[in-house]
């Protein structure tokens, strides 16, 4: 059909469909292939969102160089109809959003999984929030950044294991990044038909796992060259071929397993143990980007003008010159070309309603039709997330960089409103508001005064914690505090005692507690599965720049409030190693007796320790090690180890237990996989379960009690440090109810 007549056709259907269904129609660009070898720029229109859906306008779309010229090409093994639009990763805004979506809004960066279109609707499950310190060509590669994740999650990679990936792409590259930060010995990078290299010696040459995404079929038998007894083959990309025969003689003779992880086969609504959902993945390679964890790439990225496609994939289909990483830059179009919506909209007259079904709705209570129900207390219910409807009103004290990851947290629970941004510089606190929304102040009264301020979530520097509470409790507002929860244990002990004189919420924002490995390792301490615990290991190394302890990881404000311990109250042990200690006794139920630490600085500017080393006994004879440092060029080593009786846990990468009982979550005495979160998601489960108690659906997800107890647990640590001798731990006020001393 030519173009204009099927644009016609276009037109009219999209219209009809939006009468149907009552929504409006956008219009932009897209890539478009219709055979092979013909590429152009169209026009489209699409409806507005549906339930469920996104409508995203595009910034940038991240090209896949090997798939998107296989399907230029027609290479064998592209399975597609023409006319398509290739692109299956991008960046952009979000316009507008359909019916039941929560954790986004209008305007809010998203990245996901968007073809080469300058608008685009979006299942929402495809998309993921792009945090404020991940740049935009970073975040348009998520989608490569999953394949690559999912692929290393189902090769299995264990410690030790000599890696080589296969193809020196973009995706070869990511992969190759993603796996060394599995913990194996080494990754190599090798390219298309490069078998063991001349300088290798014969322990070089050979390899547990290779990784294969260079889609090229010839490399199954460079792989086979490779392995080494017992190696496994993982195929990570599409084979644009037939394979040719493994070589014979020692190669071809040798066990081998040939496995296949392309990224179609994930789990769809909730992650499994070696299968996780988009969402999951993509969390996971944001905050990894966050953290500075992983790089993606460092190859200098290629924009391109939409309107110059057609030459774009002629010279990808050539090979050349070499693509190597490019993105559509949908900026560089006009407004009017890139999205709007029409000026066509179905006047209301058109739709009937049939009045006996509005007499029988009618019949029908209110709560009754929302799908909802009222708890004890009387407080709405969704009937999905059994949390609370009522959007709770927050004012943020504090505005620098922790409070990004918190708001961000708020925003994807759903379940409250940012009403203020309060911090002593009105630049952050109106960069803030501007990211988040809510009105701007310096100080923290007008907030107290408002009646729609249900919470104030406190996230400045330490010595503040304090303060800012006692005047929030005192007003009767709840309050959620950044951790550590004070510098001390007495501070801590005044806060908890405003909170309970006023009969408000205060919790202490400890989300490791929310991850599914943490909360399965509770489980599975619990039912006994791995007996009486004898010991635990946790380690947390990383590196902290000069310009970390005056501006952050961003540098967004700058201070040098970290380097004091005056205002800092401590180190790596009070701003890092407070989550372990909190997760350990959140797991275990131990309560710590005594202790001994050595500390000291080597890197860190002013009077806060960068290296820490602790030993504790429990009650009931358990004995503990920890260790953190953040002068550890290189960084990314994590332990987080326990053991008991009857098994180990170990929630580092990958989250694994074994128990020599039966048990809910694996088989006796074999290595089971435990879930495994990222951050992000469990800072949004914690706002939820905090949102819960404020209006009496819950219990606090972080008792202040439980805070005091890390709190006393640091204290002591620091006081052995500087004794050198070993030290009683106090018993806190009130140990939790559900906590079973270790017997």
């Amino acid at each position: 059909m030519p173009l204009q007549k099927r644009l016609i056709l276009e037109w009219g259907i999209a219209r009809l469909r939006a009468a149907a269904k009552r929504r409006g129609v956008w219009r932009g660009v897209r890539v478009v292939c219709h055979a092979s070898g013909w590429v152009r720029l169209e026009p489209v229109e699409i409806l507005g969102p549906g339930p469920g859906d996104v409508l995203v306008r595009s910034r940038f779309s991240a090209v896949s160089p090997g798939t998107e010229r296989a399907l230029y090409s027609r290479l064998p093994n592209t399975h597609v109809s023409h006319p398509y639009t290739p692109g299956y990763s991008a960046i952009g805004t979000v316009i507008e959003v359909g019916p039941g979506v929560t954790p986004f809004r209008p305007g809010d960066r998203v990245a996901g999984q968007i073809p080469h279109m300058s608008v685009a609707n979006v299942r929402a499950d495809r998309l993921i929030p792009v945090t404020t310190n991940v740049g935009d060509i970073e975040a348009a590669f998520v989608t490569l950044g999953v394949i690559a994740l999912q692929g290393v999650r189902k090769a299995g990679l264990r410690f030790g294991d000599r890696v080589a990936v296969l193809g020196r792409g973009v995706l070869g590259i990511l992969t190759s990044r993603v796996a060394s930060l599995a913990g194996p010995a080494t990754v190599s990078i090798r390219g298309r038909g490069e078998g063991p290299g001349k300088s290798d010696t014969p322990a070089e040459a050979l390899h547990e796992i290779i990784l294969d995404v260079s889609g090229n079929p010839d490399a199954l038998a460079d792989a086979a060259r490779m392995a080494a007894p017992g190696a496994r083959i993982v195929l990570i990309g599409s084979s644009r071929g037939v394979s040719p025969p493994l070589p014979q003689g020692n190669a071809g003779a040798m066990p081998i397993e040939i496995r296949g992880a392309h990224a179609q086969m994930r789990a769809d609504k909730e992650s499994l143990p070696g299968r996780w959902t988009f969402r999951d993945e993509a969390g996971l390679y944001m905050d990894w980007v966050s953290e500075g964890r992983l790089v993606p790439f460092d190859l200098p990225v290629e924009r391109i003008d939409p309107r110059e496609a057609w030459r774009f994939y002629r010279r990808l289909g050539r090979g050349e010159p070499p693509v190597r990483a490019a993105v559509f830059d949908w900026d560089r179009l006009p407004d009017d070309l890139r999205s709007r919506t029409t000026t066509f909209r179905p006047p209301v007259s058109v739709f009937r309603t049939d009045p006996q079904r509005e007499r029988q709705t009618a019949r029908i209570p209110r709560l009754a039709r929302s799908g909802r129900q009222r708890n004890a207390r009387g407080a709405t219910m969704h009937p999905k997330t059994n949390g609370p409807s009522r959007r709770l009103g927050i004012a943020f004290v504090g505005c620098g960089e922790i409070a990004l990851r918190n708001a961000q947290a708020v925003a994807d629970a759903g379940v409250a409103e940012i009403r203020w941004a309060i911090d002593t510089s009105e630049d952050l606190a109106r960069d803030f508001a501007g990211r988040w929304g809510g009105r701007v102040a310096s100080g923290i009264a007008s907030a107290l005064d408002d009646p729609q301020v249900d919470s104030i979530f406190i996230c400045t520097p330490h010595h503040l914690h304090a303060p800012l509470c006692l005047q929030a409790v005192a007003a009767g507002k709840h309050v959620l505090v950044e951790k550590p929860i004070a510098r001390d244990a007495p501070e801590a002990a005044t806060m908890i005692e405003g909170a309970r004189a006023a009969g408000v919420v205060l919790s202490t924002c400890y989300p490791m507690r929310y991850l599914p490995e943490v909360l399965a390792a509770k489980g599975l301490v619990r039912e006994g599965a791995v007996g009486r615990i004898h010991g635990a290991k946790i380690a947390e190394h990383i590196y902290r720049e000069i310009s970390y302890w005056f501006g952050g990881s961003s540098g967004r404000s700058r201070s040098s409030w970290r380097t004091r311990r005056e205002t800092s109250g401590g180190g790596v042990l009070l701003m890092n190693l407070c989550h372990h200690l909190d997760a350990l006794l959140f797991i275990t139920g131990l309560r710590p007796d005594r202790i001994y630490c050595e500390s000291d600085r080597f890197a860190a500017p002013g009077d806060v320790e960068d290296l820490v080393a602790l030993t504790i006994r429990m009650t009931g004879g358990a004995i503990v090690s920890m260790d953190a440092s953040t002068c550890a060029p290189g960084g990314g080593h994590r332990v987080f180890e326990i053991w008991g009786a009857d098994g180990p846990i170990a929630l580092d990468e990958p989250p694994r237990f074994l128990s020599l009982r039966r048990n809910a979550l694996g088989s006796p005495n074999e290595w089971s996989h435990l879930p495994r979160g990222a951050e992000r998601g469990a800072r949004r489960d914690f706002v939820r379960a905090f949102a819960a108690a404020v209006l009496g659906a819950a219990a606090n997800p972080v008792p202040p009690e439980e805070s005091l107890a890390v709190q006393l647990l640091i204290d002591a640590a620091y006081r052995s440090a500087e004794r050198q001798a070993p030290l009683s731990i106090p018993t806190a006020p009130e140990w939790p109810a559900d906590v079973v001393p270790n017997r």
